[in-house]
Parts: C-alpha cells; sequence; structure tokens
C-alpha cells in the first residue's frame, strides 16, 4: 500500500537534509566553544600581564627604598669618618675609630700620604 505523497526520492531528501541542520547545529556548538576559550585565554593572558606588573612595580619600590637606604648609610659613614680630626698618633686614633664603631679595618696615612698604621 502506498502513502500519498511518499516516494522513494522524498526519503533520501529527507536524509539529505538532516545533515545540513547537524552541521548547523555543530557549528553552533563549536563556534561559541572556540570564542569562549580564546577571550579565556585572552584573560589569563591578561591577569597574568597584571599580575606581573604589580609585583615589578612593589620590587621596583623596594629596591629605590633600599638603594636611598645605602646612600644615606655610606652618606654618613663618610661624614663621620672625614669630620674626625685623627691627628697623628695613629694608635690613638685606631682606638677612636675601633670605639665609635665607624670601621673595620684601618689604613693611616701621615702627612706626606704614607701609609703608617694598616689594621685589619
Amino acid at each position: 500500500m502506498r502513502t500519498p505523497g511518499y516516494s522513494k526520492a522524498a526519503g533520501i531528501g529527507r536524509s539529505r537534509g538532516l545533515w545540513p541542520v547537524l552541521l548547523l547545529l555543530t557549528a553552533a556548538v563549536l563556534v561559541p566553544t572556540a570564542c569562549l576559550l580564546w577571550f579565556m585565554n585572552a584573560a589569563v593572558r591578561n591577569e597574568r600581564l597584571a599580575v606581573q606588573q604589580g609585583l615589578t612595580n612593589a620590587y621596583q619600590l623596594q629596591l629605590e627604598q633600599g638603594e636611598r637606604a645605602a646612600e644615606e648609610h655610606w652618606r654618613r659613614r663618610a661624614e663621620e669618618l672625614s669630620a674626625g680630626a685623627w691627628g697623628p698618633e695613629a694608635p690613638q686614633s685606631f682606638a677612636r675609630l675601633v670605639t665609635e664603631d665607624l670601621c673595620d679595618s684601618v689604613v693611616l696615612y701621615d702627612e706626606a700620604g704614607a701609609a703608617r698604621l694598616s689594621i685589619c
């Protein structure tokens, strides 16, 4: 018995009509998924760069503070050493340098520029 409006050609045409729908559904799933993954990758990259920049800024600030502290320390140390009138007597000058904790080793010169005492 034959159904009106049914033919073998019509049945084949219907199965061909499923492939475009299937491809469209697949594209409708894959394209947004690919876009989402691309945006997530870009967001992770941007976040990584932001964290790196934040750490760079923080460490740069610490480095500058350390540099200023070291410069101030050595400036004060140079002033302390140059401010003292150490006199011609090497042993007394050495004793003063050590008791005032101004240095770890000393080379004292006389007026002619010759080393009179070198103690480390």
